[in-house]
This record gives C-alpha cells, structure tokens and sequence, in this order.
C-alpha cells in the first residue's frame, strides 16, 4: 500500500534526516523510522504533508502510480469533497455499502461514517478504491483537477 520505499529515496534526494522529516510530520523519530520501513502507516493528513512538502502525488505515495509528475493544484484536502466521491464511486461501480464492506473486508458503519464525513477515511481503504475503481486519490481528495485513470 504506502510506497515506504519512496519516502527514504525522497527525504535523500532532498538531503533532510528522518529527524527533520520526523518534525514536519510532527511525529518521533521512532515512528518517521517505522514508516520508512513499513511497520507503520501514516494517516491521510501526514501523507498530505509529505505530497505537499515533496511536490509528489497522494497516487505516487500510495505505490498507485509510478510518475514522479504532480498536477496538485491545492493543498489541503477537501474532506467533503472526498466523502462525495467515494459514495459517487460506490453508487457508479453500482456497490451496497454492504457489498462493498465484504469486498474490502471492512465495516458497513466503516464506509457510512467515510462517506458521510463523520470519520476520518483510512489509508487502505482509499487504496483499496484507487487500486479497484482505478481512479485518482488526488482527484478525489479535490487535491487536483486532472481527471487521472490510474
């Protein structure tokens, strides 16, 4: 899911120390450390941070693209935009949340409090969908107007 190899190459290539990338994620350095080797997964906000302070996509970040290419064109996320477009992708893809809670192994509540803003929407279910429904977390996440098929 998370590409944690890119996190080391990027925080080289731009000559910080995980001490460094640990403070702008406002997180110890023991837990920056566990997601550089994947025993953790950041949250949807540090993951933000990161595409922001790199200039990289969410898509990129998640290991759902490859390109180094970022069209973001605003920074902060669109929480109620995200909640749309996962219902809208839900109803298009013609899902129950039900069908879709067994198809990802998740709750149905899960999916109701994603789409209706009311929790926070997890790193693997946004995954999940961009991987499934082959669509952009950037776009969706209203991070982006480019309409991307991945």
């Amino acid at each position: 899911m998370q590409n944690y190899e890119l996190l080391g190459v990027l925080r080289i290539k731009n000559k910080l120390t995980q001490i460094e990338i640990s403070k702008i994620l406002n997180v110890s350095l023991n837990t920056y450390k566990d997601f550089e080797a994947g025993r953790r997964t950041m949250n949807l906000e540090q993951l933000n941070t990161l595409s922001d302070y790199y200039d990289v996509s969410l898509n990129t970040l998640l290991g759902l693209s490859n390109s180094l290419e970022c069209f973001n064109i605003n920074k902060n996320i669109n929480y109620k935009m995200l909640a749309f477009y996962l219902k809208y992708t839900r109803i298009k893809f013609r899902y129950t949340q039900k069908e879709l809670a067994k198809k990802f192994y998740i709750s149905t509540n899960a999916i109701s409090r994603y789409e209706n803003m009311a929790q926070k929407v997890s790193l693997d279910y946004l995954y999940w969908m961009g991987k499934e429904f082959k669509i952009s977390i950037d776009y969706i996440c209203d991070k982006t107007n480019k309409k991307e098929i991945l």
